[in-house]
């Protein structure tokens, strides 16, 4: 294939994702999403008000879950139409006619979901940053474990965000995988469970050895722990990417382990993206 060729197709793609990005970008469900997202953000100094001496904690341990939970909502929200909301008012058949094949369609439907989620993300995580440096600063004294208070941005913070927005790169993959092969209610339903799975993987793990291995005196079966065995390899391991926890210790994570999980995530999101593409190829349209 020439570089010509290459270029054709990159073309198409970035056409899809340049529309997708803008259709996005003026849905009110995303706006919705992302403003309950800042006002969970800035809640932070109330809750923190209940432990003594923690604000600060507090509000980097919900700062940094609030961006991950709902930079998956809006994958979840606004992804999970897309490609049904083309299929439903007949302009895929516009787009398709054009030198635009099913993958590319595809693909830049991912590129420019991900792109919105990316934005919002970046936006709910510079407003997170600015507001733990404003209180950090207010409240200087505040000790993490009994140590010395950690800066407001530090390398575990944005190992920790990092790491979120590979997570969200996986999660959108699967909204557009459902969405490619199901109806708006059930990608929704499908992806949102896929999330929340994939948040306890290391439990499943710890399942898949308990019931192979057995309880003290009893037997294990081999069967069930096979089965949670694949399962724990099949499902994305979401809990992998999620450093948070460590992040409000102001513990980082090795380079190698980070390297890695990245390493993970683009993997699994590249398989789940031809996986939607090979699915939506053999689709019917109506």
């Amino acid at each position: 294939m020439t570089f010509a060729g290459i270029g054709a197709r990159l073309a198409g793609v970035r056409a899809v994702a340049g529309n997708t990005f803008r259709e996005a970008a003026r849905d009110r469900v995303l706006y919705l999403v992302v403003a309950f997202g800042l006002l969970v953000l800035v809640s932070g100094k109330v809750i923190g008000w209940v432990s003594v001496n923690q604000d600060v904690k507090i509000i980097r341990d919900i700062g940094l879950a609030s961006v991950s939970f709902f930079g998956a909502m809006i994958a979840l929200f606004v992804g999970t139409g897309l490609i049904q909301r083309e299929m439903g008012g007949r302009t895929i058949y516009t787009i398709l006619a054009r030198p635009v094949a099913r993958w590319q369609f595809v693909v830049g439907k991912y590129a420019g979901l991900f792109g919105t989620v990316l934005a919002a993300t970046a936006g709910m995580s510079l407003v997170f940053l600015v507001y733990l440096a404003i209180m950090t600063h207010l409240a200087p004294g505040e000790t993490l474990d009994g140590a010395a208070p950690p800066a407001a941005l530090g390398w575990p913070i944005v190992q920790a965000l990092v790491l979120t927005g590979f997570e969200l790169m996986l999660v959108t993959s699967l909204a557009v995988l459902f969405s490619s092969v199901s109806t708006p209610i059930l990608s929704a339903v499908f992806t949102f469970f896929t999330y929340v799975a994939g948040q306890f993987a290391s439990d499943v793990a710890w399942l898949a050895e308990m019931a192979a291995r057995g309880a003290e005196g009893e037997p294990g079966s081999p069967f069930w722990g096979a089965v949670l065995g694949a399962v724990y390899r099949l499902m994305p391991n979401l809990d992998l990417l999620n450093v948070r926890g460590t992040a409000v210790h102001a513990i980082a994570v090795p380079a190698g382990q980070m390297a890695w999980t990245i390493v993970y995530a683009i993997a699994y999101s590249a398989l789940v993206l031809v996986i939607a593409c090979a699915l939506f190829e053999r689709r019917d349209l109506p």
